[in-house]
């Protein structure tokens, strides 16, 4: 699943991660990613295997760029858009990208929730004393998840302060 995201720019690539959290072995190639709904198949993700607790990182450019240590997608990533992860045309995975600050990453903590990381760690976990607290988490009325049906949810945020 979307694991990770981080920001470019002049000196980096916005890169998105990849994260294997199952007990086996997960070959990539009938999956695509993509940040259009109506383009499920706007880059398929190469005949590789991602072995179980394993990560696998894609650098964001729309110039065509070979590379040995990291495949590029073919397509930009900016902030504050989503990020499809799909297998044949259902999403399996999705993350909305907020507006990330240049040296920091946004993504899934190891339990639950979205965060930001003052230190980014492509191919390894993400370092939980590195979240930086922007807003208070939300509470959702269902557990996190993909639904391909129409569900209702409830959103409740609670803070002391000024949200």
């Amino acid at each position: 699943y979307n694991k990770k995201f981080m920001a470019g720019n002049n000196k980096y690539y916005y890169w998105a991660e990849l994260y294997n959290n199952t007990d086996h072995t997960i070959n990539l190639s009938e999956y695509y990613l993509t940040n259009d709904e109506t383009n499920k198949t706007k880059y398929k993700l190469p005949n590789i295997n991602i072995e179980s607790k394993s990560y696998y990182v894609l650098l964001a450019s729309k110039d065509s760029i070979k590379n040995n240590n990291y495949q590029f997608i073919n397509f930009p990533i900016s902030s504050e858009e989503s990020l499809y992860l799909l297998k044949g045309d259902k999403i399996v995975d999705a993350m909305y990208i907020a507006s990330v600050p240049n040296g920091y990453s946004f993504g899934k903590g190891n339990n639950s929730g979205l965060y930001y990381f003052s230190s980014p760690t492509p191919k390894s976990g993400n370092n939980e004393s590195s979240i930086v607290n922007v807003s208070y988490n939300p509470s959702f009325s269902v557990k996190p998840g993909v639904y391909n049906d129409k569900k209702n949810i409830s959103l409740e945020l609670m803070s002391v302060k000024l949200i």
